[in-house]
């Protein structure tokens, strides 16, 4: 039939009487029993409709408006095409949706695996309508349920009619399909409960009102919580054994009475030495007695031990006997410990007191220990878990909960692994399925940030330098800014050697981190101090902000003294620069001067201090000022791979570049690394000798590994001369014996003496003494070079791929290797994120390309100052250690009592509280419609009525959220504080 064409006629014959038909109309007016002519090789012949269609294959059904039933009932229509069938209308609220029509369209009485197909004469519908392809089944009966699915997605509310067509029978369908729109909160208002009591059997009702609903219309959740002082009930999981062990059941009678005695066995074995038993002399001078045995006690037999004390007192005529052997007598007024020296195991105690009267002596034992325990009555608890074990601590007084509620005692022991607890001082009746409650405690919070994302400081020590001598280095900078006034300080000697004239020196470059006061002056606390002969004295100087050095007001020491003029006024309001100078005046020494703190506007000042900051305000405000904090971990920074290896060595330049007697010691190695220190050798020393022209080292800078002379702007260099001849530095072939005080460290500006760019030679000459006959008692000491502000060094340049880590590394960090061969080390002098790279000095090893630089392993702590939960920020006062950023760590405060305790109601979707918890439990999905309530409970699983764990001042707030498949808003409550 592919190639007639509509308008194709048919020769039919039905009952003999011939007619012609269109194509068109073949399927809806042709029977089955009707001929039709066909022809095969030119030969004619007569077939039935029903033999042709079966030559074509299945074929499709076309019922009449008559042939259908509908469940349920359709709206109206005959099923022409004029007056179509009308089927439920349907609306969509979501985008893409899917829906079936209401009717089921049932037609019965048809041809099996003929097809149901379905001509959709929609307009403006796309193919929403399409209908899927049928067979029919071999019943003979379809069941439709007619399909609309919104493809492509609608991008617009509109209402879509599908006109559908199968057979003669015409059906109309009208979907609205709707665009999903996210639900708006407008307010929600919770209401405080009519009933009398806070919390208890109470009811809080939470009223939405909802600016948009949302389409499709939106669920609502409910969560809730308590904030106040709140105390914590540890209750355990149920008891599946109980289990005794009764000590006082060997005594008979367990609790004695006159005349023989008084107090209790009971009150012996309860793991402590506060009860007491006693047997008291008697008015007939009979010895009176109590006595105790392991075998009458529930343990049954003797008790085995490795050592065995009693705690008695034994007045006149009083006596322990243990085992038979009296281990006591006698022992005087106060309690006291006695070994016993019996052997095990302990099976016998018997206390007796002679004498007469009536009980005015008592023999008393108040203990027994057994291996370093003190027995007590005890009961063994099993339990179902380790449910809230970790609560539970020894010495709770805990109750039964559940059954009879009688059971009592003291926690004693409790074990996790085993899911056991053991209690002194048992009382009642412990019962399976009960379950343990503990005391009322306070809620304890460790705070725990959340991770770190900067770390900035402020740290004026960093600008603090030294010049001293050898023998007592600069040591506590960090003194000078901690606001301690009794101790540490910031110090510095002179050299306490044989001459006047010698001084120490305190720099404190503030230029980056400038001292400002608002009111008044910036003030130093000082003190100068001498330990020499009498007639020496050691006199303080200072310059303040680049300033002449002045005499601090009457501030020297002499013969030992040690002046402390207290605050010396600067005279400025800003300080950027501050130096002081203890000057040595006379014989012997040493001579000290120390800068123990600052102070601005009557305020000790307390500046140096770390800034963290964090992803959010998680726990912030569960810090205090003055907690002490920590990282929670350590932390070791790994950079990314290296990209390029570049060395400099300006040590290669010298000769000999390692000094050994007799022309000195020391190493340029030593020289140039990047230090002014003047301790531990970090220097070379050239040595004198008795004739001839002076030992010499030299250095040449055509002879480093750059090969060539070395331009300045600023050129200094730090040594220490003799008063002996030669004795000097030579640079450029310039002589700087006259700016080199003798025996004093001296930072030479070599540009004033004369020389002149660039650095090419250095000479240092150890001097000639004729006068001495030991080698090297004089020597010249030289300590570094200085080319526009920068200490040179011997040093290799890492370049590295990105500046993974770099803000975690610090200057001075020995460092690693890590990957390949991973053989050298190194020691960080510079770090340059922009570039990215690293520069390091004492380098060993050979640094390889692609490998990484692992810092060393770090960990913080410090002591809060401050906190901003609005900025994300903890300002620590003191800090030690490395903080790492952007490394996944946190800061760890200690455990507390929280002022403010957070717990959240455990609820179901009717609003009836079960329990509370501090883990968040995230929302219900709450049934009905507004207002939604919560109930709380008569009684807690604490076994408390909730006003009791909720003390007075505890507050509710609710939070409702509102969702669906559009997007989700949060609205949270007033809060209310029952009363």
């Amino acid at each position: 039939m592919a190639d007639l064409l509509p308008t194709d006629a048919l020769l039919v014959n039905r009952a003999g009487i011939d007619y012609s038909v269109p194509q068109s109309d073949v399927m809806a007016d042709v029977l089955d029993t009707d001929l039709l002519l066909v022809n095969r090789n030119g030969v004619d012949y007569q077939a039935t409709y029903a033999d042709v269609k079966r030559g074509f294959g299945p074929e499709k059904i076309a019922p009449a408006p008559e042939d259908w039933t509908f469940n349920p009932a359709i709206v109206s229509g005959t099923g022409t095409q004029v007056d179509p069938f009308i089927i439920t209308p349907e609306t969509v609220t979501t985008t893409g949706g899917f829906v079936q029509s209401a009717q089921t369209l049932t037609l019965t009485g048809l041809t099996p695996d003929n097809l149901v197909e379905w001509i959709d004469n929609s307009i403006g519908a796309g193919i929403r309508f399409n209908q899927p392809l049928g067979v029919v089944p071999s019943s003979g009966q379809v069941d439709i349920r007619l399909n609309y699915l919104d493809t492509p997605d609608s991008t617009a509310t509109t209402v879509y009619t599908g006109d559908l067509q199968i057979g003669t029978s015409h059906f109309r369908w009208v979907v609205t399909q709707q665009l999903e729109v996210a639900p708006v909160i407008g307010t929600v208002v919770l209401a405080d409960s009519p009933e009398p009591d806070r919390f208890t059997s109470s009811t809080f009702a939470t009223t939405v009102t909802m600016t948009d609903d949302g389409n499709p219309a939106s669920t609502k959740g409910l969560k809730a919580w308590v904030e106040g002082t709140l105390k914590t009930t540890a209750i355990s999981s149920a008891i599946t054994n109980v289990s005794a062990v009764s000590y006082s059941s060997g005594a008979s009678p367990v609790t004695p009475v006159a005349p023989q005695g008084g107090g209790s066995w009971e009150n012996v074995f309860n793991g402590s030495t506060s009860g007491v038993v006693y047997a008291c002399n008697q008015s007939s001078g009979a010895t009176g007695s109590v006595s105790w045995s392991a075998s009458a006690s529930s343990v049954g037999a003797g008790i085995p031990f490795t050592s065995l004390r009693v705690y008695v007192r034994l007045r006149s005529d009083g006596s322990a006997v243990v085992n038979g052997t009296t281990v006591a007598t006698n022992t005087g007024s106060a309690p006291l410990w006695v070994n016993c020296n019996v052997s095990s195991p302990l099976n016998t105690i018997s206390m007796q007191q002679g004498g007469v009267g009536a009980c005015t002596l008592q023999a008393s034992l108040y203990a027994v220990e057994v291996d370093g325990v003190i027995l007590s009555d005890s009961v063994l608890l099993t339990l179902t878990d380790n449910q809230n074990l970790d609560k539970f601590i020894p010495g709770d007084a805990v109750t039964e909960l559940g059954n009879l509620d009688d059971g009592t005692g003291t926690v004693d022991a409790v074990d996790t692994n085993a899911n056991t607890m053991t209690l002194s001082a048992p009382g009642g009746t412990w019962d399976v399925g009960s379950q343990v409650k503990g005391p009322q405690k306070d809620v304890l919070i460790t705070p725990e940030s959340d991770v770190i994302t900067a770390v900035t400081g402020i740290n004026r020590a960093a600008g603090v330098s030294f010049l001293a001598g050898t023998s007592y280095p600069g040591r506590g900078a960090e003194k000078a800014f901690d606001g301690d006034l009794t101790e540490g300080a910031c110090d510095n000697t002179n050299t306490g050697t044989d001459f006047p004239g010698a001084y120490a020196e305190i720099t404190f470059d503030l230029s980056a981190l400038p001292i400002v006061s608002t009111t008044g002056n910036v003030e130093v606390y000082l003190e100068s101090s001498l330990s020499a002969p009498a007639g020496s004295r050691t006199t303080a100087t200072m310059s303040v902000n680049g300033g002449g050095f002045v005499a601090c007001t009457d501030f020297y020491a002499t013969s030992g003294q040690t002046e402390v003029n207290g605050w010396q006024d600067l005279g400025v309001q800003n300080l950027t620069n501050f130096v002081y100078r203890a000057v040595y005046g006379g014989t012997g020494g040493p001579g000290i001067g120390r800068v123990y703190a600052f102070r601005i506007d009557g305020t000790t000042l307390v500046v140096d201090s770390t800034v963290l900051t964090f992803a959010t305000d998680q726990d912030l405000t569960q810090f205090a000022n003055g907690d002490a904090v920590n990282q929670d971990s350590s932390y070791s920074p790994l950079t990314s791979a290296i990209t390029n290896v570049s060395s400099l060595s300006y040590s290669q330049g010298a000769t000999p570049v390692d000094l050994t007697s007799p022309v000195g010691s020391g190493s340029w190695t030593s020289v140039f690394n990047g230090q002014d220190e003047t301790t531990n050798d970090t220097f070379i020393r050239v040595c004198s000798e008795q004739s001839g022209g002076g030992r010499v080292t030299t250095w040449s800078a055509t002879s480093t590994s750059f090969g060539s002379t070395i331009p300045f702007t600023t050129l200094r260099i730090r040594a220490r001369t003799s008063w002996i001849s030669n004795s000097t530095v030579v640079v450029n072939g310039v002589n700087l014996k006259s700016s080199l005080p003798d025996l004093t460290y001296t930072w030479v500006d070599c540009v004033a003496a004369g020389v002149t760019s660039p650095l090419s030679t250095i000479e240092v000459y150890g001097g000639v003494d004729a006068g001495t006959s030991s080698p090297c008692i004089l020597s010249t000491a030289f300590v570094a070079v200085e080319v526009d502000g920068v200490i040179l060094s011997d040093s290799v340049l890492l370049s590295l791929a990105d500046d993974t880590d770099l803000e975690n590394l610090a200057v001075e960090d020995a460092v690693t290797e890590v990957g390949g061969i991973a053989e050298a080390t190194g020691t960080v002098s510079s770090i340059d994120a922009g570039t990215p790279s690293i520069t390091l000095t004492g380098s060993s090893g050979t640094w390889d390309v692609g490998n990484q630089v692992l810092g060393p392993s770090k960990t913080a702590s410090g002591t809060v100052d401050s906190t901003d939960a609005t900025a994300l920020t903890m300002t620590l006062s003191s800090s030690t250690g490395t903080w790492a950023a952007n490394a996944g760590k946190y800061v760890i405060g200690p455990e507390k009592p929280s002022a403010n305790v957070k717990l959240y109601t455990l609820h179901d979707a009717a609003g009836a509280v079960s329990d509370l918890q501090s883990a968040d439990p995230g929302y219900v999905t709450m049934t009905g419609s507004s207002p939604y309530t919560l109930t709380f409970p008569a009684i807690f699983p604490t076994g408390n009525a909730p006003d009791v764990d909720l003390p007075a001042g505890t507050s509710i707030t609710t939070e409702i959220q509102a969702t669906n498949i559009a997007g989700t808003d949060v609205e949270t409550s007033n809060t209310i504080v029952p009363s």
